[in-house]
């Protein structure tokens, strides 16, 4: 009798054994089929779209999960993250997203942008550097090395900066002004009086017209 317990006991472990391991054997995620993980990235970017972006985050959570080398997930949860100023996890995002595609400018590109916002302009002006030598036309990162460079008070090299940007797009009317706003903390204001009428003649939009004006009434009380 004794004997007989003991066997039906050791049966029932054995039968419990092979049902936990079973449930979690079903209780796995199925890993996503490609069209699932584009559709899952295609959804992400519509919650950014729209704004959700804790939603998007959560989207590209799971694509992660089952694609940990995917470079694109990386990069959009970086612009998630950044867009509610979760500037660390954006960063390592973008991180990574570099390491898995060294050759994406705009990567490169967003993580100066989250380094600035930070008040890291040394960092983001690495980002920027490295961002040029991927796309030297990329006529947005010479503007934000200029804000960089500004921000840091190296005002000949952020005119320069701005420089390079008025020579690829004549009518980029904030490079003007930034220009400007560099040449008066450099006293030339001769070339900043150029740069803040460029603005005027231009007329890009009301708010810059009359912030151009200002500057040239400050100017002139000089």
């Amino acid at each position: 009798m004794h004997k007989t317990s003991i066997f039906f006991a050791v049966v029932l472990v054995i039968v419990l054994v092979i049902a936990i391991s079973i449930y979690s054997f079903e209780a796995q995620p199925d890993p996503l089929e490609p069209r699932e993980l584009e559709n899952g990235l295609e959804q992400a970017i519509e919650f950014m779209e729209k704004r959700y972006y804790p939603s998007a985050i959560e989207e590209l959570d799971t694509i992660i999960a089952q694609e940990p080398d995917n470079a694109e997930a990386y990069f959009y949860r970086g612009r998630s993250y950044q867009e509610i100023n979760d500037f660390q996890n954006a960063i390592a995002d973008f991180q990574r997203a570099t390491e898995l595609n060294p050759a994406d400018a705009e990567t490169f590109f967003q993580k100066s942008t989250t380094y600035m916002r930070m008040g890291e302009f040394d960092h983001s002006t690495e980002a920027l550097n490295r961002a040029i030598e991927i796309d030297n036309e990329y006529v947005f990162v010479y503007f934000n090395r200029g804000n960089a460079y500004f921000r840091m008070g190296q005002y000949r090299e952020a005119a320069n900066e701005y420089s390079t940007v008025v020579a690829y797009n004549p009518e980029h009317a904030n490079a003007y002004y930034q220009r400007g706003l560099a040449y008066i903390e450099l006293g030339e204001l001769a070339d900043a009086t150029a740069d803040f009428q460029q603005i005027i003649d231009l007329n890009p939009s009301e708010q810059l017209v009359n912030d151009a004006q200002l500057q040239l009434n400050m100017i002139s009380k000089n």
